[in-house]
């Protein structure tokens, strides 16, 4: 018995050194290396809508990939799984768009049981702001994803794969707009 014990305890510390004993990190943000000067979450927030393809190209590091057919549209791939989009307009603007995996911003705080109170305000015409709304839903900043002339996207995901989507004016930070999946 003695034996069986023994071995059962060895084998269980063999266990633990094979599989580690690391602290989880829930932030769960891609730890895979940028090509650029910049992770795409960095990225969005340096861009500003009203940069040249030259300035984006600076911003990142190196030169965006053309994939515009009828639009100028150029692709930025940053690691294996993330990028950035900025589409170039005759006015002098641009939209910026990332792509990311959702499970790399999931986080279990998203709670979005509450979305009926988001809806109410819209639909009411009252006054939502960006600071009210992450509040609303579990306190957790969204993901800047997306913006252009006068709006900024914001994306959360839940723990259960669940999203939700909003944009915001980018002076005033009043909701325009929300949706979602839950």
């Amino acid at each position: 018995m003695k034996k069986i014990v023994k071995i059962f305890i060895c084998m269980l510390f063999a266990l633990i050194i094979v599989t580690g004993c690391t602290k989880k990190d829930d932030s769960n943000i891609s730890k895979s290396k940028s090509k650029g000067k910049c992770d795409v979450f960095e990225c969005i927030k340096k861009i500003k809508t009203n940069n040249t393809l030259e300035e984006v190209n600076e911003i990142i590091g190196f030169d965006g990939e053309y994939i515009g057919k009828e639009a100028k549209v150029y692709y930025w791939q940053l690691t294996d799984d993330t990028g950035v989009q900025v589409q170039f307009f005759d006015s002098g603007n641009c939209r910026i768009d990332i792509d990311y995996k959702n499970q790399t911003i999931a986080n279990k705080k998203n709670d979005f049981s509450k979305f009926d109170q988001i809806k109410k305000k819209l639909n009411k015409g009252e006054s939502l702001k960006y600071d009210e709304f992450v509040k609303i839903i579990g306190g957790v900043e969204g993901t800047l994803d997306s913006k252009y002339e006068g709006t900024l996207s914001y994306y959360w995901v839940n723990k259960d794969g669940g999203y939700l989507t909003a944009q915001f004016d980018s002076e005033t930070l009043e909701c325009k707009v929300a949706s979602g999946m839950f």
